[in-house]
């Protein structure tokens, strides 16, 4: 098993992904090994699959899975949400903020609400004092 997996390396060996901790098989072939005493002794069903590049034996369905990626693109979905729920919120808080003209009842649009502010006073860099 040892040569085989040494002369299939170009095939199954993934690439470390530093960003999300974990090895990427974007482009390899899983490739898994098994002997009939693992077979007997754990079942098909068992942890009886040994995968290249790795070193302990796994279920089947384990084994050619990649859990640290699946948990890097979980957290990276949440952290998404989150976002794009706290965008929501911004723009519901805006939106409770925005006046409404006193005698329709109306929102006003933005420029109108811009309009109605007193002007920002730009802010000027401040030169050094001279020593």
């Amino acid at each position: 098993m040892a040569r085989v997996a040494d002369l299939t390396r170009h095939h199954w060996q993934g690439w470390w992904h530093a960003e999300g901790g974990y090895h990427s098989y974007a482009t390899c072939i899983p490739i898994m090994a098994t002997t009939l005493e693992s077979l007997r002794e754990h079942g098909p069903a068992g942890a009886a699959f040994l995968r290249f590049g790795r070193d302990h034996r796994q279920r089947l369905t384990d084994a050619i899975g990649n859990p640290r990626r699946d948990a890097y693109l979980a957290r990276r979905q949440a952290a998404r949400q989150e976002q794009r729920r706290r965008k929501e919120r911004e723009a519901a808080e805006w939106e409770a903020r925005r006046p409404a003209c006193a005698d329709c009842g109306r929102k006003f649009t933005d420029d109108r609400w811009e309009a109605t502010r007193p002007p920002r006073l730009e802010q000027r860099p401040v030169a050094p004092a001279s020593v």
